[in-house]
């Protein structure tokens, strides 16, 4: 090669790296876009705010992942912030630190462990957001890296995971793209159409991750809290994706997505504050058995959950709904799905005082165990029901919310 060629490759080399654009960081796209995001310009970022600007399609790209970031913190229940403001975000981007579920699976490094959540959510929100490709549906709905998002939807997602699991080629077609790919609709039942606008770079970091399986999963979560904003369109949170993450029933839910009537099962008898005599107790668990063994049978849906007044076992949170996947007559055994889709491994033998062993959300777990760490289940039904709207959850049970 000759030197004048060389001499030319090594300025261009220098002026590309003295030139090239740094990639801004939490703060810098933070404060960018502060003004914007202020929507009454009194200083200082609302949780509505912060809605909004998730919400808006304009929002994109490090904008978005740092609307998601603070989004996602102001709603952090162990360590809640009222707003955010010029001065407090550059201090809560180095200190602001709390346990999170997610810490082991977005920050695998023990360096990147020790920064905050604001900078960690930043850059799993923008990880999210720069993913390809985008589309709908990339194969078949697969549940093995289908994991939650970082907010309430849980109650949506376990009957949704359910049909995953029991007949995932059933997904698509609740699904209608307008030509452009800018507007989608979901139908819910028998017949309940939900149209949305498609998801925002804030919305997809926020959402439901399939791990390149498509953004089915978000954008049937965004569906859902449309459809309850129909319902009652003066509800808060007033973005649909916000409203779909405030919690609710899977049992309602089940209803919704199918169409069906369901059948509820209390496990009120096996709360530690229970009295119920042993006979009744047991005769219940056959009960339950029955309900059980015949929808895994004809495989209809089933969901359960959680609250805080059930037992507390690893790995398992409170308050938390769950897809139940099926059941083994001869072992006795319930095989459960966590929409969080965690692995987990038992320190001594499983049960509920050390946990189960859990892989990508999938557990099993003995009947006369499981009526201590569920609040209550949903089994869908042959029945069709009707549903206008969103109906309200059932007091009876205790409403899941993570």
């Amino acid at each position: 090669m000759k030197p004048h060629f060389l001499i030319l490759l090594l300025l261009l080399t220098i002026s590309g790296s003295v030139f090239a654009k740094t990639a801004p960081t939490f703060v810098e796209s933070a404060l960018a876009g502060f003004d914007a995001w202020d929507a009454d310009h009194d200083g200082a970022l609302t949780t509505a705010e912060l809605d909004t600007a998730v919400a808006s399609p304009s929002v994109k790209g490090e904008a978005a992942a740092a609307a998601a970031a603070l989004a996602r913190a102001a709603r952090n229940k162990k360590q809640p912030i009222d707003a955010f403001t010029r001065d407090n975000i550059p201090r809560l981007a180095s200190t602001l630190k709390i346990t999170d579920s997610r810490d082991a699976e977005e920050s695998p490094d023990p360096v990147r462990s020790t920064t905050s959540n604001l900078e960690r959510y930043y850059d799993s929100a923008l990880g999210k957001i720069n993913a390809r490709p985008r589309a709908l549906f990339v194969g078949e709905p697969r549940l093995d890296r289908f994991r939650q998002g970082r907010l309430g939807t849980c109650f949506c997602l376990a009957p949704l995971t359910a049909l995953a699991y029991s007949d995932p080629s059933a997904i698509p077609a609740l699904f209608k793209s307008s030509p452009d790919g800018s507007r989608i609709t979901v139908t819910f039942g028998q017949d309940n159409p939900v149209e949305i606008v498609a998801l925002t770079d804030g919305e997809i970091a926020l959402g439901t991750d399939t791990g390149g399986n498509g953004l089915w999963a978000a954008t049937y979560e965004k569906a859902v809290g449309k459809l309850r904003l129909d319902s009652k369109p003066v509800a808060s949170p007033a973005t649909p994706y916000a409203n779909a993450t405030r919690g609710g029933s899977a049992g309602t839910m089940l209803s919704v997505l199918t169409g069906r009537s369901i059948r509820r099962f209390s496990c009120k008898p096996w709360l530690e504050s229970a009295t119920t005599p042993p006979v009744e107790a047991e005769r219940k668990l056959g009960e339950l058995r029955e309900l059980l063994r015949s929808a895994s049978r004809e495989k209809r849906l089933m969901t359960a959950g959680t609250s805080s007044k059930t037992v507390k076992v690893p790995s398992l949170a409170a308050n938390h709904a769950y897809a139940v996947l099926g059941y083994d007559e001869a072992t006795d055994l319930v095989t459960v799905r966590d929409p969080h889709g965690q692995n987990f491994s038992p320190k001594g033998t499983p049960g509920l005082v050390n946990g189960y062993a859990v892989n990508e959300g999938i557990f099993r777990i003995p009947v006369p165990e499981i009526v201590r760490l569920m609040s209550g289940f949903a089994f869908a039904l042959n029945t069709p029901e009707h549903i206008k709207g969103y109906p309200s959850a059932d007091p009876a049970i205790a409403v899941p919310t993570s």
